[in-house]
């Protein structure tokens, strides 16, 4: 039943919330998939400015077909397709919980619902292909680890369920490719050699979908992806593992409550310090709001707490495993307990080394698959179930978290939706609008009958306008013809409601460390501009 709640909480958010972030990309690609089955990666995008193939996207299409067929058989409408999304939700609560119920079952629900309920998961939903990733991963996991206790004669079965769901999460993201060497590791582990064809299966499902690749559209998907680990610079990766850690910090207050239990000095002031480390939350807050604070020392002093928080994740994550490592027993044969800590170390270690190495950019949905792991590897160190004063600060933070940044996120995507209709209605039916920018704007804009622009060959005549994000880049048109401003509308945050997601849960310390995946701050503005053409 508490399950249930928590499903239904993190529903009833996602179920009307406008399109958001790169929710209209996915929709565009799923209509073309509807109406080209057999050719998903040779469609021509043109979604505000950007034009290009399909094949250009980083994502393999599994998913996409799935909102295809939804789509086509139920209308693409925001109710209809985020009904599609619950039910990954659903899996991802039920097998997180199953795994964590094996591996620390005094806490397993308590941690299921810092996962659920954290913003992560329930704020990043929307149509984005980071929930039903992370069921995916987590029947994996739970073939592994819950799988463990099947008697000999369903080993075989756990073995190709992994498999299969390993095969199924590498179509829906390639980030699942850090997936593949745990397989194999756990095999052997288990001396299971005559289960090792089951490895095969993921590489015959890339081989297949490599070939459909080349019948579709000519070219290897998979291998067009740009792979520049240092992209130039040596200290790259390094830096990418920094924003990740700030990021991972930035979503869960778990980091905190690692440090009351594992350090003996901070145990019995437990109470105390959460109490503490409310009132200085919001007396930041509150300093920010009255703008005591400058925006970039504000920045800094959260990513700062941001990092601190995931070191203290760090240390819990490493202490289990650096403890079994000084016992005397062997590491073989095998235990249960040992395949838990082994497995999981493999999940959280798979997925930071690909982040690091491969990510162009890091954003809180991009640490969703490794939160999981990383909350059952601290709660391990934690004999019993946890005292209640640490067990509510977790789970009352995580979830005022999610509420604030959940209405801040809802805001700004609801700014996208209504500006188009406001658009609409204040100028002449006859008028023709075209339109150039991101995020949900880019669904809400079609629907209320712009055209997109091409920037290579703006079709713009006098009397059109163009209605763009702020930050448009408009100077190669400039120079060609004369825009006159009609408008500039801003969904802005207010002094009373300061936590900003305008970036869309993105974490911006690659150049420079400044900015985590959400922000306090008085200057969260969206910005739409209207303008009209002159000459």
């Amino acid at each position: 039943m508490k399950l249930a709640l928590i499903w239904v909480a993190v529903t009833a958010y996602n179920l009307f919330k406008p399109y958001h972030v790169d929710d209209a990309v996915h929709l565009a690609i799923a209509r073309w998939i509807a109406a080209h089955p057999l050719h998903p990666m040779s469609g021509n995008l043109n979604l505000g400015g950007f034009k290009g193939p399909i094949s250009g996207m980083n994502q393999p299409p599994l998913y996409f077909y799935l909102l295809a067929i939804w789509g086509s058989l139920l209308g693409y409408g925001e109710a209809t397709m985020h009904a599609l999304q619950s039910l990954f939700s659903l899996a991802a609560i039920l097998l997180f919980h199953r795994i964590a119920q094996r591996l620390v079952p005094a806490n397993a629900l308590w941690l299921t619902a810092m996962l659920a309920l954290g913003p992560a998961f329930a704020v990043e939903q929307n149509l984005m292909v980071d929930v039903p990733l992370l069921s995916l991963w987590l029947l994996f996991f739970d073939a592994l680890i819950v799988g463990a206790d099947l008697d000999p004669s369903q080993q075989r079965r756990r073995f190709l369920v992994a498999a299969l769901a390993c095969s199924a999460a590498i179509l829906v993201k390639y980030s699942t490719l850090a997936l593949l060497p745990i397989l194999p590791i756990v095999i052997a582990y288990e001396r299971r050699w005559r289960l090792i064809w089951t490895c095969l299966i993921p590489f015959a499902v890339i081989i297949a979908w490599s070939a459909f690749n080349y019948f579709d559209y000519g070219h290897i998907h998979m291998a067009q992806r740009p792979v520049h680990v240092t992209r130039g610079t040596f200290d790259l990766p390094l830096r990418r593992f920094v924003a990740l850690l700030v990021t991972l910090g930035a979503i869960t207050p778990i980091g905190l409550i690692v440090a009351v239990r594992r350090i003996s000095l901070l145990r019995r002031q437990g109470p105390a310090i959460y109490a503490a480390a409310i009132v200085l939350f919001l007396l930041f807050v509150m300093a920010v709001a009255l703008e005591w604070l400058s925006g970039d020392f504000g920045d800094t002093l959260l990513s700062v707490g941001f990092l601190l928080n995931a070191a203290a994740m760090v240390f819990g994550a490493a202490l289990p495993f650096a403890r079994r490592l000084t016992e005397p027993r062997p590491l073989l044969p095998p235990n249960p307990a040992d395949l838990g800590l082994l497995v999981l170390v493999l999940w959280i270690v798979g997925h930071t080394t690909f982040y690091s190495l491969f990510a162009p950019f890091m954003a809180a949905r991009h640490v969703l698959p490794v939160l999981p792991a990383v909350l059952l590897v601290c709660a391990l160190s934690w004999p019993a179930r946890l005292p209640r004063a640490d067990a509510v600060f977790g789970l009352s933070t995580t979830i005022a978290l999610s509420l604030m940044l959940g209405w801040a996120d809802w805001r700004f995507a609801a700014f996208f939706r209504d500006e188009a209709v406001a658009i609409r209605s204040a100028l002449p039916s006859q008028a023709r609008i075209w339109f150039a920018g991101g995020f949900g704007w880019v669904w809400y804009a079609e629907r209320a009958g712009f055209q997109p622009i091409d920037w290579e060959q703006p079709q713009l005549e006098p009397g059109d306008f163009l209605a763009t994000l702020h930050d448009a880049d408009l100077q190669p048109l400039r120079s060609r013809m004369r825009l006159d401003l009609v408008r500039s509308e801003s969904g802005r945050s207010e002094n009373a409601d300061p936590f900003c997601t305008v970036n869309g849960f993105y974490a911006v310390p690659f150049a420079e460390f400044t900015k985590g995946p959400w922000q306090v701050t008085t200057r969260c503005i969206n910005t739409i501009d209207l303008y009209r053409v002159a000459s």
